[in-house]
């Protein structure tokens, strides 16, 4: 089954990928907490849509949704903008 950008998390493991991901976010017109980008290995560490908030940040948990890659978020993202 396909995943929809709400469904979905990428794992976070510097301050780099998160710059690339927030770039992403920005790219394609999803609904960002701009401050939800700095990366807290011990912490916060999944990119994930948050559904209270109708935001994409990195968060604590990934809420049990479906791992993903970078690549594949992009592909989301595009997806996104689309719709």
């Amino acid at each position: 089954m396909k995943k929809s950008i709400y469904e979905i998390y990428v794992p976070v493991t510097s301050q780099e990928q998160a710059d690339r991901l927030k770039g992403i976010c920005l790219e394609y017109g999803l609904p960002i907490w701009d401050m939800g980008f700095d990366y807290f290995s011990s912490s916060c560490n999944f990119l994930t849509f948050n559904n209270k908030n109708k935001i994409v940040a990195i968060f604590s948990d990934n809420l049990g949704k479906t791992q993903i890659t970078e690549s594949d978020f992009l592909e989301l993202a595009k997806e996104f903008k689309n719709q």
